[in-house]
């Protein structure tokens, strides 16, 4: 996910199929109030984004960000006991859509009902979605407990998102939802949608960049700490509005200690500059932060290892940066960039990459700015 681009899709020609009221992609149960009627309706897709006016923080790949390449609706009926699954059906993006775009449309069929729906949009989860809907047919589950269910895992050798390239990567999966009694009347819905992963991006301060420049170059990042699955759909509790105030992770974390090493040309190429800054390349999972109700535990934390040359080494040397902030680790949260801003560096790192991962911070000075991609504010962390 590397340079500015449009993606052009050509136009998805497609039929509906049939589906009966006990089809596959229901529950098997046919609920009351249920007029047994299906009509296609078009449904936008509202993708975060950063506006133009912040350059500093402004995702220069964000073509391949909003990719859908997948659409999957999943409805929910509520009552008062709760909000229970009711049926699936996958989606289309609609011939004039513009791909990449912050604000898709796409075509989606819905039964009309008396009832309230919950309806559910997912995007790029492969068949996660269909297979599990498939599963729960005949059964009764709420939807907490469906959506919990679906994770995404890496396939990917080497433990990390593919973003090689504009050309190369996984398009991102992402969640909305919206309720709605559906009518004759329904022509079009809307709902707001949260990627699954957070983002980090390091690059040396454009505001003090050729001083910067004179005594360090940028040269590879280290991650550790991280997830090899995730949940594609956030813990309710976990969401306020439109923002994610906690992870939500998977009933059971494939943790990978690492390191994740990024140190190829291409993970400095557009938007990223080779020595200055690395952006686009790193694609994670939601993490917690370890238990503040026990000792700090630095190996356990989510943190990057920069490795650069100073002044006029030929050898690289390893500096520790850790998402702190009020002497605390800080989660890793979906739908978020963190982005390392290096002020300064005042000497050599450590000498090796694992020397750097057991200790402190020495001699860089950083700010890392966190930036949540449905809303316009940011948090410094120090």
């Amino acid at each position: 996910m590397k340079k500015i681009c449009k993606l052009i899709l050509s136009a998805i020609v497609f039929s509906w199929v049939a589906f009966s009221c006990t089809d596959e992609a229901n529950n098997g149960k046919t609920p009351d109030n249920f007029s047994g009627e299906e009509k296609e309706i078009i449904f936008s897709i509202k993708i975060p984004s950063i506006s133009d006016a912040t350059p500093l923080f402004r995702s220069i790949d964000a073509a391949q960000e909003n990719t859908i390449k997948t659409i999957d609706l999943v409805a929910f009926r509520k009552d008062n006991t709760g909000s229970f699954f009711n049926y699936y059906y996958p989606g289309v993006l609609a011939s004039d859509n513009t791909a990449g775009a912050n604000t898709q449309n796409c075509r989606v069929k819905v039964r009309l009902a008396s009832y309230e729906q919950e309806l559910v949009i997912i995007t790029n989860a492969g068949t996660a979605v269909s297979d599990l809907a498939n599963a729960q047919k005949g059964q009764t589950i709420s939807k907490d407990d469906f959506l919990a269910k679906l994770e995404y895992s890496l396939s990917k050798a080497g433990n990390t998102w593919n973003a090689v390239s504009d050309s190369n990567y996984d398009a991102i999966p992402m969640w909305g939802e919206t309720s709605a009694t559906v009518t004759q009347n329904t022509t079009q819905l809307s709902a707001s949608l949260l990627r699954m992963l957070a983002k980090i991006d390091v690059q040396l301060d454009p505001t003090n960049l050729s001083a910067l420049k004179s005594v360090f170059k940028l040269k590879s990042i280290n991650l550790y700490n991280t997830l090899t699955n995730g949940r594609i759909v956030p813990n309710s509790a976990n969401v306020q509005g439109d923002s994610v105030i906690a992870p939500s992770l998977p009933a059971t974390p494939g943790k990978y200690v690492g390191p994740l090493l990024y140190d190829k040309s291409s993970d400095f190429s557009s938007p990223g500059v080779v020595d200055v800054a690395m952006k686009g390349a790193i694609y994670l999972f939601e993490t917690k932060a370890p238990d503040s109700s026990e000792p700090l535990s630095p190996l356990d934390a989510t943190c990057v290892v920069i490795g650069g040359l100073y002044d006029t080494d030929t050898a690289q040397s390893y500096y520790r940066v850790d998402f702190i902030k009020n002497d605390k680790f800080r989660d890793i949260l979906r739908n978020h960039r963190y982005l390392v801003n290096i002020t300064s560096v005042t000497g050599r790192g450590y000498q090796t990459v694992d020397e750097a991962y057991r200790n402190k911070a020495v001699n860089m000075n950083v700010n890392i700015i966190v930036w949540n991609d449905n809303n316009t504010y940011n948090v410094d962390l120090k």
